[in-house]
């Protein structure tokens, strides 16, 4: 059996053509299993993106100006 997972913004309209296709076949055989997954549910808030990107940078930054204070 092969398996495949797809993230979309529309797992509903996936699921549909993939339920009604040869695909779709291949599904109720048990040949394929297909997994419709949302991308929204593993988004954060967009206040926990900017935070994780500004926290990174400021440890990049903190790294280099330790190596040239050292040096």
């Amino acid at each position: 059996m092969i398996r495949i997972d797809i993230a979309t913004l529309f797992p509903d309209m996936c699921e549909s053509y993939l339920s009604e296709s040869i695909v779709g076949r291949g599904r109720k055989a048990g040949h394929i299993d297909i997994h419709c997954h949302n991308i929204r549910d593993y988004a954060g808030t967009s206040t926990t993106v900017s935070m994780t990107r500004h926290t990174a940078a400021a440890r990049v930054w903190s790294c280099r100006h330790s190596l040239y204070m050292t040096a």
